[in-house]
């Protein structure tokens, strides 16, 4: 029930959700008993006003085609309904229900547009709603786009509502909106949100492209001019599915989704989502989520005729769904690997910077006793690099051995990038080894325990499972110092087997080697991602720089 008012002392007005579209109904407060009934249509009943001494109430209507529709009722008024055509009881029919103001955009007839609604056949026959918004002269010969969009999460519903976007879209385009009311909503009680959360995750999933099919199959669109649409959960939920059904979609666009599955109860808000999805600290949750998280199921296409559909990312400046900052001035960015067969961690900094770049690992949150790695590319293209080790106030001195290796380096007219690595024991006694404790490490079968016995032993110093990273850098090459200005620290988990991991299978399909990776994001939101393509043998480096503040407005990415 959406809506309960008491009306002139002697009636009860009430406002049902009933598969997907309001039902308002007029009953005598005495026992309840059904007065009249207000045929709606498939809309929305999005306000409301009546009170007790009163004997009239205004209600506003909204629906796909048009924004919203006030309506008056007068229960001592006689005349015909504008919207009432159905079989009242005795006397209830002199109820006249006129429009009040009614808004429409110029130049849009909704009289040229129709909505159906319809159900359709999940993967395990459930029957799913689907609303589909077109022009009435439209001819089904699976060539029109189409626009299909849902949500399916935290007990939401999806209801009939207007967009400028869509008409605008069916208008100009001679489109088909389609909008699914997939399970993991608030559609049609507690069960069907719970069919859609933490391990029946994948029901919201199956439902969503079980809608595309639909839409194939009756000949509204075909898979090449078929779109779909999602924001937050509903980001996901695109993430997810063309990672799963690449074939059955066109173009994508993902907005602000959770895209970390392993990952997103670290940052901001996350914690807030996991009665929705699970938390990859347990066990079984780990094994559901790495199954269908969007970031850890990216694939290469396995042959030519399935690609990606073309994608569209959006991502904002105050978007909650992404990870912390590590620089507040948004100049570093940190990517790390972790390799559990070599027992060796890289990583990738990318820093606004034509001069030194920095990193050190301490276990106290402090520069002291920090072992710092410096590196960078000098004007005349070679580079330069050096382990240290930072004693008290002083510059950092070189270490007795050297620790870390250098991978790669390259410099363009604005950034420095360095790539390098450092195995989880060390070579001289002012480092530490990266240990993880049993707590960090999860699940304790066989090969992890006998890994965890292999760094326990052979390291002189444990430390915490958190590691603090300091990060730095200078404006020119060389200018290597003990400053405050261009250095911060930041904790992460390094050594970390059961979050983000990538799963790598030998010629035989058996042994998995699991090698955990993660990576912080920066206000500056450089992009230093190389793909290997199976077509030719190139490489794409795509990197973007931050633009204005626009007044908390959106930064969109596109990406195809």
């Amino acid at each position: 029930m959406d809506i309960s008012s008491y009306l002139d002392r002697d009636y009860l007005v009430t406002c049902y959700l009933q598969n997907v579209t309001n039902t308002l109904q007029l009953r005598k407060l005495e026992d309840g008993s059904l007065i009249k009934q207000f045929p709606l249509g498939l809309g929305t009943i999005t306000g409301f006003s009546g009170r007790a001494q009163d004997t009239e109430m205004f209600f506003v209507l909204s629906t796909f085609l048009t924004p919203g529709t006030i309506y008056h009722v007068n229960l001592k008024d006689s005349g015909h309904s504008r919207i009432c055509s159905c079989l009242c009881p005795a006397g209830s029919s002199k109820m006249k229900c006129r429009v009040f103001k009614e808004c429409s955009p110029e130049g849009f007839d909704p009289t040229n547009y129709t909505t159906s609604h319809v159900f359709y056949s999940s993967k395990d026959r459930t029957p799913v709603s689907l609303f589909i918004v077109h022009k009435k002269n439209l001819v089904r010969n699976g060539k029109s786009p189409c626009l299909l969009y849902g949500y399916g999460g935290f007990n939401e519903t999806v209801k009939p509502k207007f967009d400028a976007i869509n008409i605008a879209f069916i208008q100009s385009f001679d489109g088909i909106y389609a909008q699914a009311n997939i399970r993991g909503g608030g559609e049609y009680g507690r069960k069907w949100y719970e069919a859609g959360i933490r391990l029946n995750k994948q029901n919201c999933f199956d439902d969503f492209q079980a809608a595309a099919e639909y839409l194939i199959k009756n000949k509204y669109t075909c898979s090449e001019k078929l779109a779909i649409r999602g924001n937050s959960n509903g980001g996901l939920l695109v993430g997810a599915c063309i990672n799963q059904r690449p074939d059955l979609f066109g173009a994508a666009v993902a907005g602000f989704g959770v895209m970390d599955l392993l990952r997103f109860h670290k940052f901001t808000t996350g914690p807030c989502w996991i009665s929705d999805y699970g938390c990859s600290d347990d066990k079984v949750d780990f094994e559901n989520l790495l199954k269908i998280s969007p970031l850890h199921n990216v694939k290469a296409p396995e042959d030519q005729k399935t690609q990606y559909p073309a994608v569209l990312l959006i991502t904002g400046d105050h978007d909650d769904r992404r990870a912390e900052f590590l620089d507040p001035q948004g100049k570093y960015r940190l990517e790390w690997f972790t390799d559990w067969n070599r027992k060796i961690v890289t990583f990738n900094v990318t820093v606004q910077t034509r001069g030194y770049v920095g990193l050190g690992l301490t276990n106290n949150g402090k520069m002291s006793g920090a072992d710092v790695v410096i590196g960078g590319v000098k004007p005349n293209g070679k580079t330069y690099f050096s382990d240290r080790h930072a004693v008290g106030n002083q510059l950092p001195v070189l270490d007795l051995s050297q620790d870390w290796e250098l991978l790669s380096a390259w410099e363009s007219e604005t950034h420095t990038s360095i790539s390098f690595s450092r195995a989880f024991d060390t070579c001289d006694p002012e480092d530490y080894a990266l240990t993880v404790s049993l707590k960090q490490y999860g699940i304790l079968n066989f090969d992890k325990m006998l890994n965890f016995l292999l760094i326990l032993f052979s390291s002189f110093i444990t430390q915490e499972d958190t590691v603090t990273l300091i990060w730095a850098y200078g404006e020119k090459d060389n200018e290597i110092g003990y400053h405050y200005r261009n250095r911060g620290i930041y904790k992460v988990f390094l050594l970390e087997p059961d979050y983000s991991p990538q799963i790598i299978r030998d010629s035989k399909n058996r042994n998995p080697k699991v090698i955990s990776k993660g990576s912080t994001d920066l206000k500056l939101w450089t992009i230093n991602r190389r793909y290997q393509l199976t077509s030719a043998d190139t490489s794409y480096i795509c990197t973007m720089h931050r633009g204005p503040r626009l007044q908390r407005k959106h930064h969109v990415v596109g990406v195809n």
